[in-house]
């Protein structure tokens, strides 16, 4: 049950802001995304208020440099459908330019993970496990990731 809610919860803090444009509403900025996110792991974890500043730096800075790229991934995924529905582009570079961009924002949240994972004491580390793979947000081989998802 409470993996079934931290995936929910994760789900919600790392909504794109292409999932949002599809029509659910306006998404939240990433200061306001990186503040539930770390109040979130706080609780979960119980991290001191250095570690709470420590990590909201960490998550607030991958934010940042995923930003242009998030939005570099919804105009690939624009130009992609744009081709199966008629374009003259060619799909295969379509999707490889969406692959380079989603490993690109998967380097950059795996880079914050691990940081913000090396400031955690042991005890937290052994909660963190606990959790399994939805612990940084349900991120598994195809699950939404840190501060935005594909982008879809």
């Amino acid at each position: 049950m409470k993996k079934a809610m931290l995936a929910i919860l994760a789900a919600s803090v790392f909504a794109t802001p292409a999932t949002f444009a599809q029509g659910r509403g306006t998404p939240p900025d990433p200061a306001t995304m990186v503040a539930h996110h770390v109040q979130h792991l706080a609780t979960l974890l119980d991290l001191t208020s250095a570690q709470v500043t420590a990590a909201t730096a960490t998550f607030t800075t991958a934010a940042s440099a995923a930003a242009p790229l998030e939005a570099s991934l919804r105009a690939a995924h624009k130009t992609l459908e744009a081709d199966i529905h008629g374009g003259t582009g060619d799909i295969l570079n379509d999707a490889n330019a969406i692959t380079s961009i989603e490993n690109q924002l998967l380097v950059i949240r795996s880079n914050a993970e691990k940081t913000f994972y090396a400031s955690l004491t042991t005890t937290q580390q052994d909660k963190l496990k606990a959790l399994g793979p939805g612990g940084f947000g349900g991120r598994g081989p195809h699950g939404p990731g840190g501060f935005g998802g594909p982008g879809r």
